[in-house]
């Protein structure tokens, strides 16, 4: 479960990018991982660790993951050399014996639950391969940004939710592969927007929706339909049907 720190997080973003504070983060998980490869949760002895989506991970069975916490014990089991000696004898032995340590933690982190593979971490939950970053829950592979939630790919950010292979952005929703956003809205292959919304490969636009200037007045009042939209299918079901990948 999300610590208090990162439900008031994910509370005090969800106000100002959906206009609305949404409450009890782990009940939107699963949306907020929907738009990115899924990776497993595996219980060991030792604790709960997320197993990578990539390389040989998901080929891991759940009986060979190890935390970084049990690495002496890992490094300590012994193969018997003298009655086996050939390779195939020792692989066969690794098979059954050998573990994986599927996490890692370098440098100073604070009040971090459930991640793996991070340094610099403050205040995160359900998260892998991020670093310097703080406030931050169910993204994968984001550097130095805070308040971000399920992003993926995403650097230098704030206060954005379901961002993807995107930099530099502010008060976003819904946006891919854009960079220098602010205040913008289910938005593709765009740079340097200003309260934008459904706009693809254009840049340096302000009030724009579908890549036509509007006006202040006339895309705050779509905004706000879109938006009541969303947090409603949000409170219903946890979940909202309209992404930046299928408007």
């Amino acid at each position: 479960m999300a610590s208090k720190k990162i439900g008031k997080a994910w509370a005090t973003t969800s106000s100002i990018v959906l206009g609305e504070p949404l409450s009890g983060l782990d009940r939107f998980g699963k949306w907020l991982f929907s738009g990115m490869p899924g990776w497993r949760e595996v219980k060991t002895k030792s604790g709960q660790v997320i197993v990578p989506c990539y390389a040989v991970f998901p080929g891991l069975p759940d009986s060979k993951v190890a935390l970084m916490k049990n690495i002496e014990e890992v490094g300590g089991i012994l193969l018997d050399i003298k009655s086996t000696p050939s390779a195939e004898s020792l692989s066969c032995q690794m098979g059954r014996k050998g573990k994986f340590i599927v996490d890692l933690a370098e440098g100073e982190n604070f009040d971090v639950d459930k991640c793996s593979i991070y340094k610099n971490l403050s205040a995160a939950h359900m998260s892998l391969d991020c670093f310097y970053s703080k406030y931050l829950a169910y993204s994968w592979f984001c550097d130095n940004n805070d308040h971000i939630f399920g992003c993926q790919f995403t650097f230098f950010s704030s206060f954005s939710i379901k961002c993807y292979h995107s930099s530099h952005l502010q008060r976003c929703f819904e946006m891919d592969s854009c960079s220098k956003c602010s205040d913008s809205y289910f938005c593709h292959d765009c740079e340097n927007l200003q309260n934008c919304m459904f706009c693809f490969n254009v840049n340096n636009l302000r009030y724009a929706v579908a890549n036509v200037v509007v006006g202040k007045e006339k895309f705050e009042s779509l905004k706000k339909q879109v938006l009541a939209r969303t947090v409603r299918e949000l409170k219903e079901k946890a979940a909202a049907s309209l992404s930046v990948y299928n408007f």
